[in-house]
């Protein structure tokens, strides 16, 4: 049996694509494709939903995101968190 986390908000959705961010930037990835499956899916597109609220204009081609697969992802987040 898991363990139960002291702090359930550090599971938070926001927390998970900050972690997702902290990755990429870690590994120096400037192109990458995203893949994903399930609970994936929804970090994922969490993620780039958060990179293209900031307005933040990169040259067609340059860097971030390529492309993104969504597999067995659920279609509301509310469902998730509920």
């Amino acid at each position: 049996k898991s363990s139960v986390p002291k702090d359930v908000n550090a599971y938070s959705i926001s927390k998970s694509v900050d972690d997702l961010e902290a990755v990429i930037k870690k590994l120096g990835l400037r192109r990458f494709h995203i893949y994903g499956q399930s609970f994936g899916g929804i970090l994922a597109f969490e993620y780039l939903k958060r990179v293209a609220e900031r307005n933040d204009p990169k040259p067609e081609g340059e860097e971030g995101c390529l492309s993104l697969i969504l597999s067995s992802t659920p279609t509301s987040v509310k469902i998730v968190e509920a």
